[in-house]
């Protein structure tokens, strides 16, 4: 069945090399000052180091002095290949970690993995044993963590155009030879130097120092030896020494022309042990010794930058064609070049499109979490068109580009017919082509399936899977059959295929353009996944399909957040580590560089909401602690009927709905004790109610929302596995009527403190090891720069975890962290923060001025902004130019701004309306994700005086210096 059917990422130890049976030895020699009852293990890329499984990690034995040691030896055939061309490095990843209670608990050391460079994979240089020194890492190396992405190692500091792989393995070669010649007469072993150095740019070079006068003698300089920077941030030095020079002493400095800057601190002496020296001594060829150099090398402290926010679809340009595409994001980052933002932040791309409506204008409600939508693709780019096709793609292009927003269902239904054309003209070309040949061997995995799913999805007019009889479960044998080349239908399936190909080469494009011009593009790693999309229907074991995720109660929605989204079942993902997230991260890191995580707080816990519900306010946290039956009624709380059903007199229905009370009451409502009523069972849940007043077209639909309140006005949720003996507070249970009509008093306090015990109290703990298990999986899984949306009801684990594993978090002014101030301070906001006036969640800060009670502004006016006087009604570009300000000024390593925030500063370029710039309103679960800019990307790259002015704000906040 289909849960055989799994993606082909795999813990992995490599390419497996046959045409050797070389081996290396490798020793190890870890400080760790433990404590009775800890042992230290390895584990790491290689059968031997338990191919990461840290059941199956090296065991490692206490020497002396903290010191830890093991020795292994590993076949070169089992190593991680980086290529499999000459020349290039056979590499071991490892990491330490801990055992304490025999085995039962186990933890990591912070950071990084361990890189060990072993030998080149021709075999040209094989190393007869290595000896490794290095110092557990007990506390996180924030700074390396950070800097050491994608985002900063290859955009920012874009160490990749400096690297020279041919000097650095020839000069690795050269010195193995040189230590060779020496090796009879003084037993010379080659010492490795490896020194993390994060923010160093292009134009600068490590330079390692030293008193030996061996270094002086063999490299004949006296400025210092250029480190190689092959693995940056990790650079290495590589120096033959005689047996005799045990003791290497040596200091940093980083070389920018003729200018030198010293390391400041203080020198550190490397010793060899008695052991390794006996070790060289026994050895026929020179060993290498590898010391690892902690603390990392920093000269600059608080590199910061900034960066501008718009979804792809709210783009407009004169080549687009109703809704902004992918290539469009080559002119935004010619945008950032100009006007210095290092970082360009989208919403999610993927497809969406099950009900083939607007609806699917919703970018969080993917169908699939690899394939992207075809609404980002540029028409005229994917095949050679005739006139008449032209033609009818230049008049569309026009009609939908004079609209003022997005008209999804046009866009959608437009391009979905230019690209079964374009199909016809050429696709069985580009199919036989070498360059899809390859795109689809390394997607098969999802692709196939996908294109499976999108034919059933159109051939039975619905996305629910559970309608389409014996295709409702698949088999892999079964999905092949549906994709053969052979079948009658294949068409449909090229289309896809086509399609996603074309779609992949230009968002490629776009990411290697903006890669090349020094701008990190960020991607958005949505909480959820559409219920009806292709994952649940491969993979429904991962899923908890009887329930949904939302949110809770907040600023923005009254009743919390219903996504619809259906929640997981992490202890099944937990059963091969993750694998279906990590190979979505991995699609993601094909494109992007950075990525913001929808919701991280779902990593800790979920919201989630059964079924039968429609509103977020009666969901509960999953996982929790609940209350049992027996902490109720050891606390006096007997009558548990009573607090899990809805208390409603019948004045509560008078005051709520007037003169229509008692056809209110009729219809919806039997009578119980005294002045209480029940609601019939026909309407005795959201679900029953929002479908009642869909069909019967009798009912006023003012009526709905009141309704709603009614039957949510419960003090206890009862669990969903154990009803009768275990339960779960309402969120805001002390608003509710049911609360407030507690005749005891005491009553009344044993719920307050069971409120405050469950939601902020117990559960600490256990959201804290469930995020652990989650999150350094995600961040380990890519390269990428990871920030968290860790906005809402904070559990007091969050920021430590978010901390220890180095995710940037977000501070948001209108919405302080500290509840007891009613503004965020930028100039207050931690270092490893986004600063940023709003998200597309918001009004953008034109409209939220505008929004504000005339009080409110005021105080922001006075007490933020530092003006007198009265604050005007209207936000004029200075007020948005100010508030810019104070974020791009704020310690945080990151300012992000809307696009439309950016464009307030410009009377000229702003749209004259702010209502009409807000992207999304989270209180509507049916709003139209349709905003598009009102003026296109080459008005705004022709306005100098604009450009003049983003360069100045980024000058003054000092974003993006080196």
């Amino acid at each position: 069945m289909v849960n055989d059917f799994t993606h082909p990422l795999k813990e992995t130890c490599g390419v497996t090399c046959p045409e050797t049976n070389a081996t290396v030895c490798v020793y190890f020699r870890c400080h760790f000052d433990s404590i009775p009852g800890q042992d230290v293990l390895i584990a790491g890329s290689c059968k031997a180091l338990g191919s990461w499984d840290p059941t199956e990690a090296l065991s490692m034995k206490y020497s002396e002095r903290g010191q830890w040691i093991a020795q292994v030896t590993i076949p070169l055939r089992e190593l991680v290949h980086s290529s499999q061309q000459p020349n290039k490095p056979v590499l071991l990843y490892y990491r330490y970690l801990v055992a304490e209670e025999k085995g039962k608990t186990l933890y990591w050391e912070q950071g990084q993995s361990r890189q060990l460079e072993l030998c080149c994979n021709d075999f040209s240089v094989s190393l007869p044993s290595v000896i490794v020194y290095d110092d557990f890492a007990r506390t996180p190396d924030r700074e390396g963590d950070i800097f050491s992405t994608v985002a900063f190692r290859d955009i920012v500091f874009r160490r990749h155009f400096k690297q020279s792989k041919t000097n650095y393995y020839q000069k690795y070669k050269d010195t193995f030879e040189y230590a060779k010649v020496r090796h009879e007469q003084t037993k010379s072993y080659v010492l490795q130097i490896q020194v993390p150095a994060y923010q160093v740019d292009q134009k600068q070079q490590l330079l390692l120092c030293g008193t030996s006068e061996e270094l002086k003698s063999q490299y004949d300089t006296s400025d210092g030896l250029t480190m190689l920077d092959t693995f940056a941030p990790s650079w290495s030095a590589y120096i033959s020494l005689p047996l005799s020079t045990s003791q290497f002493a040596y200091t940093f400095q980083v070389g920018l022309g003729d200018e030198r800057i010293k390391e400041n601190r203080e020198m550190r002496i490397f010793w060899l042990s008695l052991m390794d020296e006996q070790i060289i001594r026994q050895s026929t060829e020179p060993p290498l010794v590898v010391c690892h150099s902690s603390p990392p090398f920093c000269h600059k402290q608080n590199w910061r930058g900034s960066g501008i926010a718009i979804p792809v679809f709210s783009l407009r340009t004169e080549s687009s064609c109703g809704v902004g595409e992918f290539l469009d994001l080559k002119l935004l980052v010619d945008f950032c070049s100009k006007a210095n933002f290092q970082l360009l932040q989208l919403l999610p791309v993927n497809d969406t499109r099950v009900h083939n409506t607007w609806v699917d204008s919703y970018p969080y409600s993917s169908v699939s979490v690899c394939a992207l939508h075809p609404q980002y693709l540029r028409l005229d780019r994917i095949c050679e068109a005739p006139s008449s096709l032209k033609a009818e793609l230049d008049k569309e292009r026009r009609r939908l580009n004079e609209l003022p927003s997005v008209d999804y269902e046009q866009v959608v239904q437009f391009k979905e017919y230019y690209i079964l054309e374009a199909y016809k003209l050429s696709g069985k070309i580009v199919l036989q082509s070498k360059e899809f040949l390859d795109f689809f061997e390394e997607n098969k995995a999802w692709l196939m399936p996908y294109a499976v799913y999108r034919y059933l999805l159109n051939t039975t007019g619905t996305g629910d899977h559970r309608k389409w009889g014996n295709r409702s479960h698949i088999t892999i044998d079964e999905l092949e059959a549906l994709a053969s080349p052979t079948s009658l239908h294949f068409d449909h399936i090229g289309v896809t295929y086509f399609t996603q190909f074309h779609l992949h080469l230009q968002l490629l494009e776009a990411s290697q353009y903006a890669a090349e011009h020094g701008v990190i593009l960020k991607g958005d790693l949505p909480i959820g996944v559409n219920r009806n999309c292709l994952d649940t229907w491969l993979y429904p074991q991962l899923f908890r399909l009887h329930m949904q995720c939302g949110a809770p109660p907040d600023y923005f929605a009254e009743f919390g957040q219903n996504w619809g989204f259906p929640t997981y079942d992490w202890d099944k993902m937990a059963l091969d580590n993750f694998e279906w997230w990590r190979f979505r991260l991995s699609q993601m890191a094909r494109y992007f560089h950075a990525y913001r995580i929808d919701h991280i707080l779902g990593f800790f816990r979920i919201w989630e909401i059964p079924i039968r519900y429609i509103n977020g306010i009666c969901g509960r946290f999953l996982p929790a602690i609940p209350i049992s039956r027996s902490e109720l009624e050891s606390r006096g709380l007997w009558d548990i009927d009573r607090y899990c059903k809805p208390w409603i007199r019948e004045s509560f229905v008078r005051e709520q709905f007037g003169d229509d009370a008692a056809q209110v009451i009729n219809i919806f409502f039997d009578r119980g004790h005294g002045d209480l009523l029940n609601f019939k069972e026909c309407y005795d849940t959201e679900y029953k109610l929002s479908c009642a007043f869909e069909e019967q077209q009798h009912l006023k639909q003012e009526w709905l929302v009141p309704l709603l309140r009614l039957i949510s006005d419960v003090i206890l949720l009862r669990d969903e596995d154990e009803p009768d003996q275990l339960f779960h507070p309402r969120i805001d249970l002390m608003k509710t009527s049911s609360y407030r009509e507690l005749w005891d008093d005491n009553w009344k306090h044993q719920f307050y403190q069971l409120y405050e015990d469950y939601f902020f109290h117990r559960q600490d703990d256990l959201w804290r090891k469930k995020s652990m298990l989650k999150l350094p999986m995600m961040k380990n899984s890519t390269g990428m720069l990871v920030i968290g949306e860790d906005l809402g009801m904070i559990p007091a684990c969050v920021p430590d975890v978010m901390n220890a594993l180095s995710i940037i978090g977000m501070r948001i002014q209108r919405m302080p962290s500290d509840p007891k101030v009613e503004f965020g301070n930028p100039q207050e906001y931690e270092y490893l923060t986004v600063a940023t006036p709003g998200s597309h969640d918001m009004a953008t800060i034109r409209g939220w001025w505008e929004e504000m009670e005339g009080d409110q502004r005021q105080r922001f006016y006075e007490q933020m902004l530092g003006r007198s006087g009265d604050a005007p009604r209207k936000c004029e570009a200075d007020i948005v130019q100010q508030i810019l300000e104070q974020h791009v000024l704020s310690p945080s390593i990151w300012a992000i701004f809307l696009f439309q925030d950016i464009l307030g500063m410009d009377e000229k370029l702003r749209r004259d309306n702010p209502a009409e710039e807000q992207i999304n309103v989270p209180s509507n679960p049916k709003h139209y994700w349709r905003y598009r800019l009102h003026i296109s990307l080459e008005a705004i790259l022709s306005s100098t005086e604009f450009i003049q002015k983003c360069q100045k704000l980024n000058q003054r906040g000092g974003r993006g210096t080196l």
